[in-house]
């Protein structure tokens, strides 16, 4: 195991919210994309039927390959800006996992410096922040980039190695902690130390398989896994 940590990056979504338990929100956003989408170019209907995330990663592409990045980026920015709205109504609905306001303030009352890496929206994960009253006890906020790249979101170490830059973090001593195989491989990549948190998607097994160093059922077992 490395060292305890002096910072914690943390996901957000599955990790410190659950946005997506019903699976038909993700469906009706690849609807509201493919729908923007449809002014621009043709959109097969079996794109409104899958993960609405998926679907406007595809369609990004498609834009960029049909148009240039000049010509696309316009149409590109509205389908951004589309995903944003749709992630804060879904964060207004969905609040913390038990637990895990708790843990936040512990784990900053014990000096750890705590930051968010995520491919949600920056504004609209600060915005739940705010309203879960834990806003102030975060150094850095990093929603995916703008404007928007899929080839920068996880598993891309990207925006982890941003926030590493942007506040100064020792690798070293810096764990990500987040739900998906893919926070597990953006970590690695990254040089900091993987955690993984059993609340979403994958299993113990599968987050240690794709590189968990350490691997909890809640983010609420954190404070644990730094006693001695």
């Amino acid at each position: 195991m490395n060292e305890k940590p002096a910072a914690v990056i943390l996901d957000f979504d599955k990790t410190l919210a659950y946005l997506y338990r019903d699976q038909s929100l993700l469906t009706e956003l690849a609807a509201r994309i493919c729908r923007h989408y449809r002014a621009a170019f043709p959109v097969e209907e079996d794109l409104e039927r899958i993960d609405g995330y998926f679907a406007w990663y595809e369609l990004h592409r498609r834009a960029l390959s049909r148009f240039g990045e000049a010509g696309a980026s316009s149409v590109n920015a509205e389908g951004e800006k589309i995903v944003a709205r749709f992630e804060k109504e879904v964060m207004e609905k969905a609040p913390f996992m038990d637990g895990v306001v708790d843990t936040l303030k512990a784990l900053k009352h014990r000096g750890v410096s705590l930051s968010i890496v995520s491919t949600n929206s920056g504004d609209a994960i600060r915005e739940a922040l705010e309203r879960e009253g834990v806003a102030e006890l975060f150094d850095a906020v990093l929603g995916r980039s703008l404007p928007f790249d899929p080839q920068k979101v996880k598993p891309s170490p990207y925006l982890i190695e941003l926030c590493v830059r942007k506040l100064r973090l020792s690798k070293k001593t810096t764990w990500y902690a987040g739900d998906d195989v893919c926070d597990m491989e953006a970590a690695k990549r990254a040089g900091v130390t993987p955690v993984g948190i059993a609340t979403g998607r994958h299993s113990r097994e599968e987050l240690i398989g794709a590189g968990a160093v350490l691997c909890l059922d809640r983010l609420s077992d954190l404070l644990g896994a730094l006693d001695p």
